[in-house]
């Protein structure tokens, strides 16, 4: 398995966005916005239905981009939920690594 990850990823030159993170496997990358506001946020990511409200996670799916939107509350929790449903297993000390580089944000 090839797995990269990155912070900080613009996500279009037109708005300045970047992205929290992202994950790439084997050429296919996933885009990954962490909400740390959830339920504080005065306008949610997404309606009661599920259709995203915000501008740039709107941008992200109407764009078909792979976005995965994870909480700040339990951050290592849904980092290895997420981990392993993209089938990624990794060694304690990989997983440390990643989670450390990527809880900056």
């Amino acid at each position: 398995m090839n797995l990269k990850y990155d912070t900080s990823v613009l996500v279009t030159e037109n708005r300045k966005w970047t992205c929290d993170f992202t994950i790439e496997i084997d050429n296919k990358i996933y885009w990954i916005e962490i909400d740390g506001m959830g339920s504080s946020r005065r306008k949610p990511y997404f309606d009661k239905s599920g259709k995203p409200i915000n501008k740039k996670i709107k941008f992200y799916t109407d764009n078909n981009y792979n976005l995965i939107v994870i909480s700040n509350t339990d951050f290592i929790g849904d980092l290895k939920e997420l981990l392993f449903k993209l089938e990624i297993d990794l060694e304690d000390e990989e997983l440390e690594e990643i989670t450390r580089e990527l809880w900056k944000y």
